[in-house]
């Protein structure tokens, strides 16, 4: 999963510093990447979780405060872990999009979007099978899900390429687990935290070397969390994925 998300996120940057340079070069024709009544279906990978960033430098930092920045990032880059019995891991934002083209410059998105981080660390316990005490694992799991309502504006349309920018609004579900696997205590507890507000604020580009399968990447805020009504946690700054396009002309 590792070496997949940062693949995806190498190519949507690509391409998105690719096809915003050289979009100009495109003559415009009669028909559009996208047009009216078009259904555009999106699948991708956001980057990064800033919540498993901060916890795995201050991770790498905490287990030698001798480390280096260059040691620091080839650490986080790599999933390296170091001796304090503590790891961080996970997946996700993983984003779904589906958007429907009400004129050819407006469109209006629903998203959902998935991501599963796990904080976990080793401690003594007691093992009632080897008759002695040893490291057990701990840890918290957290889940996250969101749904969210989004207009996009397409400013800039050509054969196979289309550029656009979106502001988005929904809500979410986050929930934490805490649990331990030591024989004599072993536990799992769920806790759910109020419902918090799902911000979106990108730009994008999609291009489409078929007719009707393309890729994408968006840069800007995307699927960032209010929770409480106070904090403000963004996540999913680039993003990128593959495209399908539906036709549903009028008749």
């Amino acid at each position: 999963m590792f070496r997949i998300k940062y693949t995806v996120c190498l190519l949507a940057l690509a391409v998105l510093v690719t096809f915003t340079t050289n979009a100009q070069k495109y003559k415009n024709t009669e028909s559009s990447a996208v047009d009216a009544n078009n259904l555009v279906f999106s699948a991708g990978y956001g980057a990064p979780s800033i919540i498993r960033s901060y916890l795995k430098i201050r991770n790498i930092i905490n287990s030698d405060s001798t480390v280096t920045r260059r040691e620091v990032l080839k650490a986080y880059f790599t999933g390296r872990t170091y001796g304090n019995d503590m790891f961080v891991k996970g997946y996700g934002p993983i984003i779904f999009k589906a958007e429907y083209m009400l004129s050819k410059r407006w469109g209006v998105n629903i998203n959902g979007a998935y991501s599963r981080s796990q904080v976990a660390w080793m401690e003594d316990g007691w093992d009632t099978i080897e008759v002695r005490y040893r490291k057990f694992e701990a840890g918290i799991i957290g889940k996250e899900l969101s749904g969210m309502l989004r207009v996009n504006y397409h400013y800039l349309k050509r054969a196979k390429v289309d550029m656009y920018a979106g502001l988005g609004y929904g809500r979410g579900l986050i929930r934490l687990q805490s649990y331990t696997k030591a024989h004599t205590s072993m536990f799992n507890i769920r806790y759910d935290i109020p419902r918090p507000i799902s911000l979106e604020a990108t730009t994008g580009i999609r291009y489409f070397p078929h007719r009707n399968i393309g890729i994408y990447s968006e840069f800007g805020v995307g699927k960032s969390w209010i929770i409480f009504r106070r904090f403000f946690l963004p996540e999913a700054i680039l993003q990128g994925g593959v495209v399908v396009k539906l036709f549903n002309k009028k008749s």
